[in-house]
């Protein structure tokens, strides 16, 4: 090899410094030469090419992740809704349980409270005497415990005097066996009997000598059986007859007669007896309630019925200068007494039934006194046939019959 111009050494082989350049000419500025390969991406257009392609490549990918984090929250989602869907039907289920559980236990306990007993009976005052005994029911009132007990004992029920505990069962509608009046343990507790005239009981105990005496706030026998519901010593005061009629309507200080009493209370086999002994449905006490009024603000729909049957009104007593109160059926509304209203119900739909069969009895009765004063049809085939179907006298009297038969 010839040694190179302007002297010195051959160039060794190993020197690539003195190699021959590439043909690709050097970048502008004297920097470093581009790899192989990457000339493409020296111009403008060929760099937004690789950027855009860099850009939708990292988007994708990104959408590609995206998406597959919203197919797993999706599927969690479900997850936790049938999770949730679950949890919240057994809880469901559970309550739905322990609520059937619930009402058996209180169901066998009505039961076994309902249950009959064996009740111990024993005269008063007969220490050496064994207890009788009497299977009842404890739903059973002084009045059918009474009853039970005279008919064992062969004691008349208004001479048959009853005492639990030292106390006297006076009040008819109570249920003594379950403790409404006095504690009573049928396994431990004894029922005392006696006979004594409970008429003259319930007049000593009120202080009135004879049948016909008030006591200081005026008020007769008639008054304190009709509040203690004893129907069986309301008759036999209602049917003496040494009772004064007057004191059927007496009324006490705050003018209240009986019957206001068992419509307060709705004792309405008890209104019922007193209505049927000319008791005044009509009378005002001094807050100018009825005992229509009271029984219709207590709720008691058989009173009412009883009332209603006996003609009483439901309105306030009319007259010039009467306070105007609410009636009946208002008191019944607004004291939310449904019983109440039903009866005022069936009571005007009977009163309308009523008045359209006496309007048709009154139109026949006007035909007839035509057909009577009209001089009459020559021709008796005709009215016989107008009497067959209904349009003649004879039809007339007929159906009138039928409608009275039904009234």
């Amino acid at each position: 090899m010839s040694p190179k111009r302007g002297g010195g050494s051959p160039c060794p082989l190993g020197d690539t410094s003195l190699r021959p350049r590439s043909s690709a000419s050097p970048q502008k500025g004297g920097g470093s030469p581009r790899p192989l390969g990457e000339e493409h991406t020296s111009s403008p257009s060929g760099k937004a090419k690789a950027k855009g392609k860099a850009h939708g490549h990292g988007h994708g990918h990104a959408k590609a992740k995206a998406k597959g984090k919203s197919k797993h929250g999706a599927a969690g989602a479900e997850d936790d809704l049938a999770t949730d869907l679950t949890a919240q039907l057994e809880a469901e289920e559970a309550a739905r349980n322990a609520k059937l559980n619930k009402e058996e236990l209180e169901r066998k306990a009505k039961a076994e409270e309902d249950a009959n007993r064996w009740i111990n009976f024993i005269e008063l005052g007969d220490a050496s005497g064994r207890p009788s005994k009497l299977l009842l029911s404890p739903k059973l009132n002084t009045t059918e415990l009474r009853k039970k007990v005279s008919s064992m004992v062969g004691v008349p029920m208004g001479e048959l005097v009853l005492e639990i505990n030292g106390h006297e069962l006076v009040e008819a509608r109570e249920l003594p066996l379950r403790g409404q009046i006095v504690d009573f343990n049928h396994e431990v507790d004894v029922i005392k009997w006696r006979r004594f005239n409970r008429l003259m009981r319930l007049l000593s105990a009120h202080g009135l000598a004879t049948i016909n005496n008030l006591d200081r706030f005026e008020r007769s026998a008639i008054h304190f059986a009709a509040m203690d519901g004893d129907l069986e010593l309301a008759k036999e005061i209602m049917n003496n007859k040494q009772l004064k009629f007057c004191l059927v309507n007496k009324q006490d200080i705050f003018g209240d007669t009986g019957l206001h009493h068992a419509c307060i209370l709705g004792y309405a086999d008890i209104v019922e007896l007193m209505l049927d002994k000319q008791a005044n449905p009509e009378i005002q006490n001094l807050n100018r309630r009825t005992p229509t009024h009271l029984a219709s603000e207590h709720g008691h729909g058989d009173a009412i019925r009883a009332l209603l049957h006996n003609n009483a009104s439901l309105g306030p007593n009319p007259g010039v200068g009467v306070w105007k109160y609410p009636n009946a059926e208002d008191l019944a509304t607004l004291n939310g007494r449904l019983k109440v209203t039903r009866e005022i119900a069936a009571k005007r739909v009977e009163e309308a039934a009523q008045a359209e069969l006496e309007r048709k009895m009154a139109e026949d009765d006007v035909a007839d006194a035509k057909d009577a004063n009209s001089s009459g049809s020559d021709n008796s085939e005709e009215q016989n046939e107008s009497d067959i179907l209904g349009l003649g006298k004879g039809g007339r009297k007929g159906r009138r019959a039928a409608l009275t038969s039904l009234a």
